[in-house]
This record gives structure tokens, C-alpha cells and sequence, in this order.
């Protein structure tokens, strides 16, 4: 599991040989070489069996079915991005022209290749191939066939591009959470909410995966598929401030956060939460992130009053507030998965692949869109329905800490003395 940047730093998963950065393709054999225009693949072609060294192979660039399509298969890529014509781009890998060239500036010296013999894929169609990948939701197989490449090739354009975001852009996508930030947040929530006192707003989400080898049921969840487990904290502007990705499906929501990496970061550094102040007449309030039903209360970890517990109409419009400023993250997964349609299918890679790609949509997710207003970033990627990925298991949590029992009757009283009593 691994929490945003600002805890860990994201390793590098470089191969230098020569001197350059290389991308080992999927069986282990070979590099991918380097280029501009031409696109050209590597295959691979036993030879005779019968000779006595079965492990010598030579190398065949093009497959014979695909040498007639050389010239073509990119083209349409090609006659968008000349044109710059935005909507027809847009469908075509959910950027703007000018969004994608700034994409590729960014990470676009990480994907170019050396031209030896043979012209190798140009660094903008392998950025290409790895959106078209993630925001059609394809499979590697479906894609292969569709643009005239091998399902290796592709499966290793789209690992190249996943570390070249994570490796430019993890820094800048995730900044190190400062006070300021939760203060910001706290103002922005009680403006548009009128729910104090919350610096973000948590929630876990499923992605599904193949059954990795010889795992056993640990990645299989309660809706009968296996998966990973994303855990993301986002801010009032849909944008994701720290996330954990990457525990075994089988775990429910209390304890993928007990467990988690981003909520030991979170214990270690509570001196970025802001200092507890009087709350109107009530008392003091600790700064909170809300949760939903399904986690376990925290000082840190504010949850709606379970069903038995809502046993006045004080009590339920106290939950019905937590539960409107905290539909932000349930809109924040939705985006996510609108945009980047990969997520709503199951993917076929492994865990450790999956997190990585998952990092790298996290990423673009938080910079393309801070270049429009975050409602604009809504109204063009409709949030895809809660069903495209589940959530986690609901499990009856234990009842909280005191501090944060105390928090929310506080918060209920706030809600009495502010507005009246509620009506049933």
C-alpha cells in the first residue's frame, strides 16, 4: 500500500542500459527501441525447434498480417492532432489538443527512443495508445486488434507512459499537505455546506483485477470479484490531497483505514490539522475529515449516527449535513471513473500494475482539469453512476473514540442553537 507523495517517495522503475532508459517487455526478452514517426513493432519468432538451440531467436519488426496497415493504423491520431479540432479530440482521448501537447512537453523525453534500424512508435503515440487505453476502457487485446500492434506491445506502452507520470508529475499532482491547506478546506466546506470544521472527506473504492497467481481468496471482496482497494481523501474542488491504493480486496472499511499508510501518515503528522477552537457556544471542535457509515470513528474521523443512533430529528439533520458536504468524494470517484473508463472493467493486471496505473489516473485526474473551474471539470466528465466501481463493505463499526463522540453531539447542538430545532 502507498499513501501520495508527500509520505513516500514513488520509485522509479527505469532499466539504464546504455545509457538510456529502457521498457522490458512483458516476457522478459528485449527493449523497445526509440523514434519519431514510423511505427513499427518488435515480434518475436522462434526459430525451427529442431535445431539444438531452442533459445536462439531472431527478431521480426513487423508482423506479416500488419505490414499493409503500417501506414494507417496511427493515422486517425494523427488527422485529430492536426487539425486541433477540440470536440473530435476530446471524444477521442477525453483531453483538448493543447492539454494533450502540454501532457506530452511534460513527460514526452521519457518515451521517445533511439532510431536504430527501424523507426520505433513516436513518444505521441504512445502517450496516445496509453489514454486511449485508459479512458475507452478496452482490453489490451480489444485495442491491439483494433490499431494493428501485439497485446505486448501494448501492455508495454501503457507501463512506459504509467511510470513517466508518476515519475514527472507525482510531486507536483500531490504537494506536501500543509495547515494552510485544511484552514482553506474548513472555510470552503462551512461557505458551501454549512458544515464546519471539515478539512476533507474520505471514502474506498474497489478495482477490480485478475486473481493474481496463487492468492488464495485474500483479493476476493463481498461482491464476488477480486480486486484492490482504493482509499483517496479529496478537497472541496473534487481534487484528491492523499490516497492509499493497492491493499487486498477482502478487506472492508474499518479495516483497510485502521491499516492503512495514509492514515499512520495522518496519526504521525496531526500537526497539520488545524488548532481546536470554541465552535459558537458549543464548545470545542477538533478539524475532522468525514467518513461514511462504514469506517470506524476517530478524533480525527467524523461518521454520520448509526440508524439506532438517529433517534431524534437533532440527530438526523446532523447526519443528513455530513452526508451533503461528503457527497463530494462520492463525486470525486465518479469523475474519476468517467474519465478514465479503465477503472469501471476489470483489469488485466496484476496488483502491483494496477496501483501503479491507478497512481498515474490519480495524477491526471488532479492536474488536466485545476486548467477549468472544478463545476466545469463536473458538467464535462458527468459523474459516471456509484455502481461503475463499489464501494467498500459496510461493516457495523465500533462505537468511536469519546473526543469524537463528544465532536458530533457538539456539531448537533451547533445545528440547534444555529437554525432551531430540526422537525421531524
Amino acid at each position: 500500500m502507498m499513501p501520495n507523495g508527500n509520505i513516500d517517495e514513488v520509485p522509479e522503475a527505469q532499466d539504464n542500459q546504455n545509457g538510456r532508459e529502457a521498457l522490458e517487455m512483458p516476457n522478459g526478452e528485449g527493449l523497445l527501441g526509440a523514434g519519431d514517426v514510423q511505427n513499427v513493432f518488435l515480434y518475436e519468432a522462434l526459430d525451427d525447434p529442431s535445431t539444438p538451440s531452442l533459445r536462439l531467436q531472431r527478431r521480426q519488426y513487423v508482423r506479416q498480417e500488419h505490414v499493409r496497415f503500417l501506414r494507417s493504423r496511427l493515422r486517425i491520431f494523427d488527422e485529430y492532432l492536426v487539425t486541433r479540432r477540440g470536440e473530435a479530440f476530446l471524444d477521442f482521448i477525453k483531453l483538448l489538443p493543447n492539454e494533450f501537447e502540454n501532457l506530452y512537453q511534460r513527460i514526452g523525453s521519457r518515451l521517445e527512443h533511439f532510431t536504430t534500424h527501424a523507426g520505433p512508435i513516436s513518444g505521441r503515440h504512445r502517450l496516445m495508445v496509453y489514454l486511449r487505453y485508459v479512458t475507452q476502457g478496452i482490453t489490451f487485446k480489444a485495442y491491439a486488434l483494433d490499431i494493428g500492434i501485439s497485446i505486448s506491445t501494448v501492455a508495454a506502452i501503457v507501463r512506459e507512459v504509467t511510470e513517466a507520470i508518476i515519475i514527472d508529475m507525482h510531486s507536483e499532482a500531490f504537494p506536501r499537505i500543509k495547515r494552510g491547506k485544511f484552514i482553506q478546506v474548513a472555510r470552503i466546506t462551512q461557505e458551501r455546506y454549512d458544515y464546519p470544521r471539515a478539512v476533507g472527506f474520505l471514502d474506498g473504492k474497489h478495482i477490480h483485477i485478475k486473481k493474481p497467481a496463487r492468492s488464495g481468496s485474500i483479493f476476493y471482496n463481498y461482491q464476488h470479484y477480486n480486486s484492490i482497494i482504493l482509499l483517496a481523501l479529496c478537497d472541496c474542488d473534487h481534487r484528491i490531497i492523499a490516497y492509499d491504493v493497492g491493499a487486498p480486496g477482502r478487506a472492508d472499511d474499518a479495516g483497510v483505514l485502521r491499516d492503512s499508510a495514509l492514515k499512520r501518515f495522518l496519526d504521525r503528522h496531526d500537526n497539520v490539522f488545524p488548532l481546536t477552537t470554541e465552535l459558537g457556544n458549543v464548545g470545542p471542535v477538533q478539524y475532522h475529515i468525514l467518513v461514511n457509515g462504514g469506517f470506524g470513528q476517530g478524533h480525527r474521523f467524523i461518521r454520520p449516527y448509526r440508524e439506532a443512533e438517529a433517534d431524534t430529528p437533532d440527530k438526523r439533520r446532523f447526519n443528513k449535513q455530513l452526508s451533503g458536504a461528503r457527497q463530494i468524494i462520492e463525486q470525486t470517484f465518479g469523475l474519476l471513473a468517467q474519465r478514465f473508463q479503465v477503472l469501471m472493467y476489470r483489469m488485466n493486471l496484476d496488483p502491483v500494475q494496477t496501483q501503479r496505473l491507478v497512481i498515474s489516473l490519480m495524477i491526471l485526474h488532479n492536474l488536466l482539469p485545476r486548467r477549468q473551474d472544478s463545476l466545469e471539470a463536473v458538467q464535462r466528465f458527468e459523474p459516471a453512476p456509484n455502481a461503475a466501481y463499489h464501494p467498500l463493505e459496510r461493516e457495523e463499526p465500533e462505537a468511536g473514540t469519546e473526543s469524537a463522540n463528544r465532536a458530533r453531539e457538539r456539531l448537533t447542538q451547533y445545528y440547534i442553537d444555529k437554525d432551531g430545532p430540526a422537525r421531524s
